[in-house]
C-alpha cells in the first residue's frame, strides 16, 4: 500500500469515527510518523512513497478520539 492509499483509508476511517477534520488529521499523523511537515507528506503522496511504520497505530488511536495533540 502506498502512502497515498493509506492516507485515503485513514480519512475514511477517521470520518466514520466522527472526526470532522479527518483529512487534516490523517495528513498530520503521517507527518508525525515520518517526522516531517504536512506539505512534505502531500509531495510524498504524489510520488508513491511507502507507508511509514507506526502510521496505522496513530490512526487507530485517533479513531478512538484521542486528541491529535496527544499522539
Amino acid at each position: 500500500m502506498s502512502l497515498r492509499e493509506a492516507v485515503r483509508a485513514a480519512v475514511r476511517r477517521l470520518s466514520h469515527a466522527g472526526i470532522h477534520s479527518a483529512e487534516y488529521d490523517a495528513v498530520a499523523l503521517a507527518a508525525s510518523a515520518l517526522r516531517t511537515t504536512s506539505g512534505e507528506v502531500r509531495k510524498l503522496m504524489i510520488t508513491g512513497a511507502p507507508v511509514p511504520p507506526g502510521f496505522d497505530d496513530l490512526v487507530a488511536e485517533r479513531s478512538l478520539r484521542v486528541p491529535l495533540q496527544h499522539l
